[in-house]
């Protein structure tokens, strides 16, 4: 699945790779972003075992954001409610919600 926010970005789903996977772990290494989601670095293995389980799962829906052709970040939707769930993003403050 593709989503496109506008021209030069879009969210797509994580597939089931080594080179996806070791740009989640290269991300993990960053120390702003294990400070805000894992509180400590994660071993490359863990990113694996937490990233695979999300693959084509609709309940955590895990999505890459690419900028410019370039693999910026994810976005994690969590899917409290199979009836109320949605794929929508809302711009608001300068933050995709």
């Amino acid at each position: 699945m593709k989503l496109y926010v506008d021209d030069d970005i879009y969210l797509r789903d994580i597939v089931d790779s080594d080179e996806e996977y070791k740009r989640l772990y290269s991300w993990c290494l960053n120390p702003s972003v294990y400070e805000y989601f894992e509180q400590r670095v994660l071993s490359y293995d863990e990113v694996v075992n937490k990233y695979k389980r999300r693959v084509g799962n609709e309940d955590v829906k895990t999505l890459i954001i690419v900028y410019k052709n370039k693999e910026i970040g994810l976005v994690i939707l969590y899917n409290s409610c199979k009836y109320c769930y949605t794929k929508e993003l809302i711009w608001k403050n300068g933050w995709w919600w």
